[in-house]
């Protein structure tokens, strides 16, 4: 079946308080971002409500809320084993919040609610530069007001500002991805063994990912598990079953395409990771100019072929917020980012080839 993802990629900021912004000055923000490869324009706004913004084509609306969203809202993410381990305040901050900002990014039944949507899920490419271009604006409202957490809404999961860094993940994918954790116990050396579904996988690849038990340490692996995943978008080519897939990080993962089970309803990706592989500054191999055309030989409509500019290097305007050193930062960006990185050929390894 073709995959399903989101005609809309949200994300809520949550704040104590905030210093609002003016929509028109926000537009000239993000002109220094893109330049002039990808035309931005500010199509409508109502005072500090909200502001309607068109970057060639992918429509933008921003809402600064002077009142917290409802909690029933965040349930899901806060349940997740994921969010209780990494974000152990997240449900402190969820309660406390005072005032949002709301960011959708789509096509233009934004400009008008009552709207029917989308009559065919987003190819690929249209989902990536939707994917890429909400990091991007959510990421220069951080610049300009920190928030306390923000919830990516598509994989339901709540991230530190910091989180939305483009040095590991420059296309933004991996914020698509939310780990859904489970164990069985502990090795035979007494080690924990942790496994996970990559639950929003299928908006990335079309292809639903689980991830079996291993004691290797989490960070790496849910890193070595998101390379893999964003490689797809490159090839949109599955590894042939059962094959040991050879990462350019020195990650190996033994893949294999099963059938819908107890596991998943659906037929699904199987990943075993053989090695997590390592993470060295020389690794991280610095992706171009962020939005991508429809060259790849994946499914297109014809809403991807229409995107043809590229937006320039996404921390051109950055503040240092975006440079936090210090491993605790480190750690967490590990832990929920990821790279988009080619995969490299070893000799006696079945391997993807990248574009």
């Amino acid at each position: 079946m073709p995959p399903i993802r989101p005609a809309k990629i949200e994300a809520a900021l949550l704040y104590l308080d905030y210093q609002p912004f003016a929509y028109a000055a926000f537009v000239d923000r993000l002109r220094l971002i893109f330049g002039d490869d990808i035309p931005v324009a500010l199509v409508d706004h109502r005072g500090g409500a909200f502001g309607l913004i068109n970057a060639d084509g992918i429509l933008i609306k921003i809402s600064q809320n002077q009142q917290p969203l409802a909690l029933a809202g965040f349930q899901g993410a806060l349940a997740s084993s994921y969010t209780k381990m990494q974000q152990p305040e997240a449900e402190d901050i969820v309660q406390g919040h005072r005032k949002t900002i709301f960011v959708t990014v789509g096509d233009d039944s934004l400009l008008r609610p009552d709207a029917a949507p989308e009559t065919q899920s987003p190819g690929v490419v249209l989902f990536s530069n939707r994917v890429h271009i909400a990091r991007l604006v959510v990421s220069q409202i951080v610049a300009l007001n920190r928030p306390e957490l923000i919830h990516w809404c598509p994989s339901d999961q709540l991230l530190k500002p910091e989180q939305l860094s483009s040095v590991e993940d420059p296309g933004g994918l991996a914020l698509q991805i939310h780990p859904s954790l489970f164990s069985s116990g502990v090795d035979e050396n007494g080690s924990q063994k942790i496994g996970f579904q990559a639950f929003g996988s299928e908006h990335v690849t079309g292809h639903h990912v689980f991830v079996e038990e291993t004691a290797f340490a989490l960070p790496g692996v849910i890193r070595a598990v998101n390379d893999f995943i964003s490689s797809l978008t490159k090839t949109c080519e599955l590894p042939k079953s059962g094959s040991v897939v050879q990462m350019k990080s020195g990650a190996a993962l033994r893949v294999t395409q099963a059938v819908a089970d107890y596991r998943f309803p659906r037929n699904f990706l199987l990943v075993e990771v053989l090695q997590p592989g390592r993470v060295t500054k020389g690794a991280l191999k610095p992706v171009g100019r962020g939005l991508q055309s429809a060259s790849y030989r994946a499914e297109k409509t014809a809403a991807d072929r229409t995107i043809t500019r590229a937006v320039p290097p996404a921390d051109r305007d950055l503040t240092p917020l975006f440079r936090v050193a210090g491993l605790a930062a480190i750690v967490m960006l590990y832990l929920v980012a990821s790279q988009f990185m080619e995969l490299a050929t070893a000799p006696g390894l079945t391997t993807l080839a990248s574009n």
